[in-house]
């Protein structure tokens, strides 16, 4: 073959050559384009929220929960979970942290924040699919108005604040589903809390879960020298221990803290007055717990513990019985900010304010509902009922449970929440009513689930669960 020729192939070779390498770019080209318009596509769905509306995630007879609804309950319980707690995630005291996923993260060492989460909206589904259903069949519907107030609800919501692709029209049907249940389970309230008759059984049933005890307790740090101090020990700890009353034991008391320790008189009286206990609820597993509520054990019995370096000794002052503290019924308004004259002259301006109008109970709820911060009861009209001394703040409790206060006295206090309008309601019910109507409707409240389970056929898709994409909203 000559050269000529030679040169004529080659270059037939290469024109061959680059006409395959353009093929093949063109492929790739076409291929990225294909691609791209597929994950594209893909983005498009997600962010609109397609595949969330068509995924089933929780089903009852009559009515279906999509994966976008799904979502938002989870959400919407994380997001106040968070703003709940955010002064302890932020100084972390509480093992939670927002930039790190959940599903790395443990509340208990073992199970996982996602977990705890996915769990409370599991809940809140079920129970909203199936009081909704029980309402329908009970005929229980929402009105006109209460759907505006819905709608107006989530006007103020931003959707996506609650997860990717979310619509407003999900979360309109959540809380009108919400809004339902909550409507049928008011309803039902009085028959699932119960009345006197069915407190007593309550108990009866179960007294250790209702009853309390009244006792004294001193504790005695004892360095005994020798023989003699022994036995005088043993005399003064007799005669206090068989005292059979609390004059006696106190008497018996000052005695050994004179003779075997270099406590003042003063410190003597602040030890006394600290060993009085009241309202103490059982505890299991505990040899004095047993003691104090067996009933066995009678008004001013003694009960004695020692080891070599202190004496414990205990006088039983009332006898297990019901819980029988007096609650308070108060409404409030409550108004935050970090400047103490701001927020407590904005809270007498509004006693003013409801001091010049109709001055009634119906007027300062509305105050409450319009003004108030307290997440907890400004939607109930600022009320809080059958409230025992331990759950307020002790500035409330100070003027709540004054021995002069009488129904209908109002009054501004700042407190460690911020300066409240307080409205004094009246005295409740013995605190063990408050505790043995509040089980009564656990109960039933369960039990009405349980039975509502059975008639609609309640189920939740867990693989849709865990793959809810949690999302905080703080503010």
């Amino acid at each position: 073959m000559n050269t000529k020729e030679t040169k004529s192939l080659k270059q037939k070779k290469q024109q061959q050559q680059q006409k395959k390498n353009r093929q093949t770019i063109i492929g790739a080209v076409a291929l990225l384009l294909v691609v791209a318009l597929l994950f594209g596509g893909v983005l498009v769905v997600r962010h609109t929220g397609v595949l969330l509306r068509r995924t089933v995630a929780a089903t009852t007879t009559n009515r279906t929960l999509d994966k976008a609804m799904l979502t938002y309950y989870f959400n919407t319980y994380l997001t106040e979970y968070v703003n709940d707690r955010l002064s302890y995630i932020e100084d972390g005291s509480l093992n939670l942290n927002l930039r790190k996923p959940l599903t790395e993260q443990t509340y208990d060492g073992k199970n996982t924040w996602y977990s705890y989460f996915a769990n409370k909206a599991s809940e809140s589904v079920r129970r909203d699919l199936l009081l909704a259903e029980a309402a329908t069949a009970d005929g229980v519907t929402l009105t006109e108005q209460e759907k505006q107030a819905a709608a107006a609800e989530v006007a103020e919501k931003k959707p996506s604040a609650y997860g990717t692709g979310l619509k407003q029209g999900d979360i309109l049907a959540c809380v009108e589903l919400q809004m339902l249940a909550e409507k049928y389970l008011a309803a039902k309230s009085s028959d699932l809390y119960g009345n006197e008759a069915d407190w007593e059984a309550a108990y009866k049933a179960e007294p250790l879960s209702y009853a309390t005890v009244d006792y004294k307790y001193i504790e005695i740090p004892i360095q005994l020298d020798g023989e003699k101090q022994e036995k005088r020990y043993e005399e003064l700890l007799a005669q206090t221990m068989e005292s059979g009353n609390p004059e006696g034991f106190d008497k018996g008391v000052r005695k050994m803290f004179k003779e075997f320790t270099a406590y003042a008189d003063m410190e003597i009286d602040d030890v006394i007055q600290e060993g009085v206990i009241q309202g103490k609820y059982y505890t299991e597993n505990s040899d004095l717990d047993t003691w104090l509520f067996d009933k066995k054990t009678k008004l001013y019995d003694t009960y004695l513990q020692e080891t070599d370096q202190k004496t414990q000794m205990y006088m039983i002052t009332r006898t297990m019985s019901p819980e029988m503290r007096m609650t308070r019924n108060y409404s409030n308004i409550l108004i935050s900010g970090t400047d103490k004259d701001v927020r407590v002259l904005q809270a007498e301006n509004l006693l003013k304010e409801w001091q010049a109008g109709e001055a009634t109970l119906s007027s300062f709820g509305a105050l409450a509902r319009e003004h108030s911060k307290d997440a907890h009861s400004a939607e109930n009209n600022g009320q809080y009922i059958n409230v025992i001394q331990q759950r307020a703040d002790s500035e409330t409790v100070a003027w709540l449970f004054a021995a002069e206060r009488k129904a209908g006295d109002v009054t501004v206090i700042d407190t460690s929440r911020g300066a409240q309008v307080l409205y004094y309601e009246g005295v409740g019910v013995p605190y063990w009513q408050v505790l043995a109507r509040q089980n009564t409707y656990n109960k039933r409240y369960e039990a009405l689930l349980n039975e509502l389970e059975k008639t609609y056929a309640y189920t939740l898709e867990d693989a849709v669960l865990q793959s809810v994409q949690g999302k905080a909203m703080v503010g």
